[in-house]
């Protein structure tokens, strides 16, 4: 047999038809169309940077620790606030779970992961910031008015501005003690630089209750017949009122309760 017969070794270089090529990293898949790609994105940014932000707005909101009556105030009670808060951020941490799982189902090729996880952390912090931007409150009261002593002597001094609540004192009104069906009264006066309305109510739950009395002016007495029950007294400047925005009020007589 001559040496021509016998077939030389296959070259070490050589490769089968069959064979893989193993010299080029293998493509990512096509991003455009997968779903699990768009859907982890979605749920990552959008539902967890509403769902964060509205933890983060409910931590920072002004509330009262009073739930007894938060209508008064015009805002919400811390308790409530703080189980808002709770609520959100786990749902908002769901929200990251999920989108992180959806997206290691991506397929996506490790070069890519670290610049992605980058520009979902800023997208995610700019949800949280511009929601707040987008979704604007209506105007209200913001915070809680301050509260009055009572009685309230004379030479008190405080500012009213024109919105729905404003300075208040609450009172639990009880009877005479030695005259339990005595009438009684709650009486007192002031002067302010502009129109100013006091409105006296009864306090029921979270509510302002009936029995309501109002008196508007600049310079006022009063003298209002009222019941024993728990009442509230607010002074403030209509918002339907035209003209003034604010006032000084200054007590010139002791508003106090008279049996």
């Amino acid at each position: 047999m001559s040496p021509t017969d016998v077939g030389e070794p296959p070259s070490i270089d050589a490769k089968t038809e069959s064979e893989p090529d193993i010299s080029s990293p293998p493509r990512s898949p096509r991003l455009r169309g997968n779903p699990y790609f768009w859907a982890g994105i979605l749920i990552f940014v959008v539902i967890g940077g509403v769902a964060f932000n509205i933890a983060l707005t409910a931590l920072t909101e002004n509330c009262t620790a009073q739930p007894s009556n938060p209508a008064l105030y015009s805002v919400p009670s811390c308790g409530g606030l703080l189980v808002i808060a709770l609520a959100g951020g786990i749902v908002g941490g769901i929200a990251v779970g999920l989108g992180v799982l959806l997206l290691g189902r991506a397929g996506l090729a490790p070069s890519r992961r670290m610049p992605l996880a980058a520009a979902l952390f800023v997208a995610l912090l700019l949800v949280v910031a511009v929601v707040p931007i987008a979704f604007v409150p209506p105007p209200g009261t913001v915070g809680i008015p301050p509260q009055l002593p009572f009685p309230i002597p004379v030479g008190t001094t405080f500012n009213v501005t024109q919105s729905q609540f404003g300075p208040y004192t609450q009172i639990r009104v009880p009877l005479d003690p030695y005259a339990p069906y005595a009438p009684i009264y709650i009486e007192g006066g002031w002067n302010a630089t502009d129109t100013v309305c006091l409105f006296i109510t009864r306090s029921a739950g979270a509510d302002l209750g009936p029995g309501a009395h109002s008196v508007c002016g600049s310079s006022v007495t009063f003298a209002f017949g009222i019941t024993s029950s728990t009442w509230t007294l607010l002074f403030h400047i209509p918002m339907s009122m035209t003209g003034p925005s604010g006032a000084t009020v200054v007590i010139t007589q002791s508003v106090e309760i008279v049996y």
